[in-house]
């Protein structure tokens, strides 16, 4: 019988790795969806790109499910192996396309200055001001009320 504190033991690099893994992706992956649209269309665009994770997770779980069934399962450790390795092949050749999409990405929009804030440059370097003239106020909601 094995210790089963040494096979969790064994585990542990691979959730390390995994969730490094995790947090390199989503940030920028967020950060590519928001910036690939206009400001007023960034709600829609989280709210997009938060539901196709989702989806993305529940299809990914439901494809690889039937992937390992449909190639092996738990009735001994070679079936559940044969169902895994195939599994797995089946889940890296899912990303290896998403990769190959994500070359098709538009490029992050641009930060411009507009004329209004800018200064003429400064020994070569350009500059903007530092602040604006008074103090910056919350727009009344009569103002921010596109129909009205």
């Amino acid at each position: 019988m094995t210790d089963r504190r040494f096979a969790y033991a064994e585990l542990v690099p691979a959730f390390v790795v995994s969730g490094i893994g995790m947090s390199l992706f989503f940030a920028p992956v967020a950060n590519v969806v928001l910036g690939s649209v206009r400001r007023d269309q960034e709600g829609i665009a989280s709210g997009a790109n938060n539901a196709i994770r989702e989806l993305g997770g529940v299809f990914g779980i439901a494809v690889l499910g039937a992937v390992f069934a449909a190639r092996g399962g738990y009735t001994s450790g070679a079936a559940f192996v044969s169902g895994l390795s195939s599994a797995v092949w089946v889940g890296a050749a899912a990303v290896a396309v998403a990769a190959a999409a994500a070359l098709f990405v538009p490029r992050l929009r641009t930060a411009t200055v507009s004329p209004a804030t800018a200064q003429p440059a400064v020994n070569g370097q350009p500059t903007q001001l530092a602040a604006a003239a008074g103090p910056v106020t919350p727009a009344e909601p009569a103002e921010l009320d596109p129909v009205g």
